[in-house]
């Protein structure tokens, strides 16, 4: 699977190339990234040999090419904004990978500080002889591989589970967890809605396209209420997301900063607006908890050495009794 970096500079190609007048057939086939060159260059065929439009094409490859890709290209083509939302796409592209990337480097030194408690632990074990050598080499193994087991899962079953009703309503209800993944369905929903609005499209259709964006379940169903009561009851977006607020929404920034947008004409900036300050403030907790997290697992390594160690003089001292008593 391509890297974010070179989707991001796939649309950025293509609508530098776009702008300069260039047919998209000849961009195609122009200064792609190496991960895409193939992929565009069939592109380029079936809008030469089959007359199609670009999103058709590209749904016939659906494993390189999402759903919320087609949908915007094919925004793109039928506005004729078409280098507008490429570049609107390679900044999406970007937007991700920055979230992704920030997750990542916040995992990074509490993963590293368990898998030094992975070791300390079985090592501490065999000198106090809880454990022979062997039995602390297996519990090391199994306390290394667990992460990675459990990352190599959720990679494979992960959408499995988040479909099983009720999962994503318990996660997004955990006291911090929770309160991330809102902020970070939020930041992806409104980044996907000014690209909507920006791009022309529709205010239902911009909706259904943010819905598209979202990665958490419930999230996704919160913004299809949205729209539904936008349909039924004629009401702007901001009315609708205040109609049935759910328990993260209270307190949120969000209907307010909308209202504002909706009044003065400037929806699309604002929604972009809030993406960022989701984001910010997804950004803020992880941080915070990458910095927490290490301690908490300092604490709890402390706690147990401690415990091993009382322990033990605990059992020498009974030894010593036992033997002056004899």
């Amino acid at each position: 699977m391509p890297s974010l970096k070179s989707r991001s500079q796939f649309y950025l190609t293509l609508a530098t190339l776009d702008e300069a007048g260039v047919p998209r057939v000849r961009a195609l086939q122009t200064g792609m990234p190496r991960a895409f060159a193939g992929a565009a260059k069939r592109i380029g065929h079936a809008l030469q040999i089959e007359g199609i439009t670009m999103h058709e094409a590209m749904g016939h490859l659906p494993n390189l090419f999402s759903r919320f890709e087609r949908n915007m290209v094919a925004v793109g083509e039928a506005t004729g904004r078409f280098d507008t939302v490429c570049r609107a796409m390679a900044d999406w592209f970007t937007f991700v990978g920055a979230i992704r990337s920030k997750v990542i480097s916040a995992l990074l030194y509490p993963l590293m500080v368990y898998h030094v408690a992975a070791v300390l632990i079985p090592f501490i074990s065999v000198i106090l002889g809880k454990c022979s050598d062997t039995q602390a080499m297996r519990q090391g193994a199994v306390m290394l591989a667990l992460p990675w087991l459990l990352l190599l899962g959720w990679c494979f079953f992960g959408g499995l589970l988040m479909a099983l009703p009720g999962v994503a309503d318990i996660l997004l209800a955990l006291p911090f967890i929770g309160g991330v993944i809102y902020r970070l369905d939020c930041a992806r929903f409104f980044q996907a809605y000014s690209m909507g609005l920006n791009s022309g499209l529709g205010m239902f259709e911009t909706v259904d396209l943010g819905v598209g964006a979202c990665r958490n379940p419930a999230m996704a169903r919160r913004f299809r209420q949205v729209a539904a009561t936008m349909r039924a009851e004629g009401a702007t977006f901001a009315q609708a997301f205040l109609a049935r607020p759910s328990a993260r929404d209270q307190g949120s920034m969000i209907p307010a900063m909308m209202q504002t947008g909706e009044a003065t004409g400037r929806s699309a900036e604002m929604a972009e607006r809030i993406a960022r300050v989701s984001r910010e403030e997804a950004e803020t907790s992880i941080e915070r908890a990458a910095r927490v997290g290490p301690t908490l697992l300092y604490l709890c390594l402390a706690l147990y050495i401690g415990y091993q160690i009382i322990q033990f003089y605990g059992q020498l001292y009974g030894n010593i009794n036992q033997l002056l008593n004899e």
